[in-house]
């Protein structure tokens, strides 16, 4: 009997550390589990951040500077959307490279040779402050500006890439549409999701004024026969458009859009544009995820901002 009560006890025991060890890796399990979800949110806020015009590009000016570059580096705070709406932000930055650029001595650089960069939405704000700048006709020049994935066009979210990627698990058409309404506006109604996203937002004449500035001739062929229009509207609504029009084709908004050659085009359609108004460009695509120059670990994205840097040290 004192046999079998010890290996009863035994057993139980066994039993109990099992079922102990089961709970451990429950627990485990759970924890992993959260991780992954902050890990998510952290991948959602920071895209949402770097893409809405919601924070600044120091994060890839930094990474210009690591990757060897000895060029002095100035990184522009400014008021970020929806909470402060364009042009707040914009303001910002332009009076920073105002700021710079005067006192550049005192900072050890050549205001001769400076130059303006940002990606995604950092790229929208470089084009903005060098339209500005030459409008306003500040002496010296900008050297260059250097332009990573920018956002330059709230007027059509029907070109090529954006039908393509429509629902792209890391950057999709609606996120973009979103942002770019926090930027300009604050918010944006659901209701309006689907009128952006068929261009019933823009009236036939609008189409016929501005979507010249969004050309896909410019485009590869094989891009080009990409584009599908069966869900474009043509005649949009008028109210709409009236409501839109001064802030989306405000060419500090949309630099696409803006009427001198040299700031036009979006993406390969910028490029065509700058080259027609014998403007110098240098030009490399990568078949790469948005926020590419983020993450240096990955060789092409190290190759990259490489390839930057060796522009700059060769041409600044």
């Amino acid at each position: 009997n004192i046999k079998k009560t010890c290996w009863n006890i035994s057993i139980l025991s066994i039993l109990l550390l099992l079922l102990l060890l089961l709970l451990l890796l429950l627990l485990l399990l759970l924890l992993l589990l959260l991780l992954l979800l902050l890990l998510l949110l952290l991948l959602r806020t920071t895209t949402t951040s770097s893409s809405s015009s919601s924070s600044s590009s120091s994060s890839t000016t930094a990474q210009v500077s690591v990757a060897g570059c000895s060029h002095k580096c100035c990184v522009s705070s400014y008021r970020l959307a929806p909470e402060n709406l364009f042009p707040k932000g914009l303001d910002d930055c332009v009076k920073t490279i105002k700021y710079f650029m005067k006192h550049a001595a005192s900072f050890g650089a050549d205001a001769q040779r400076i130059a303006v960069a940002g990606d995604s939405s950092g790229g929208n704000l470089a084009a903005a402050v060098a339209l500005r700048l030459r409008n306003e006709k500040m002496k010296p020049k900008l050297k260059m500006q250097i332009l990573i994935y920018p956002v330059l066009q709230a007027f059509d979210f029907n070109t090529p890439s954006y039908q393509e990627h429509a629902c792209d698990p890391y950057l999709d058409r609606s996120w973009m549409i979103a942002f770019w309404m926090w930027y300009g506006y604050g918010n944006m109604p659901t209701s309006m999701l689907p009128i952006l996203m068929s261009s019933e937002h823009s009236t036939a004449a609008a189409k016929a004024t501005y979507g010249k500035y969004v050309d896909r001739s410019v485009l590869a062929a094989d891009i080009q026969a990409r584009y599908d229009p069966s869900n474009v509207v043509v005649n949009g609504n008028a109210t709409i458009w009236k409501h839109l029009q001064p802030i989306v084709t405000n060419e500090y908004f949309s630099p696409l859009l803006a009427k001198t050659d040299v700031l036009r085009d979006e993406g390969t359609m910028y490029i065509a544009r700058l080259r027609a108004a014998g403007v110098k460009v240098e030009h490399a695509h990568y078949q790469a995820l948005h926020a590419l120059v983020d993450n240096l670990s990955i060789p092409f994205a190290s190759n990259a901002v490489n390839v930057m840097v060796d522009y700059l040290k060769a041409n600044m």
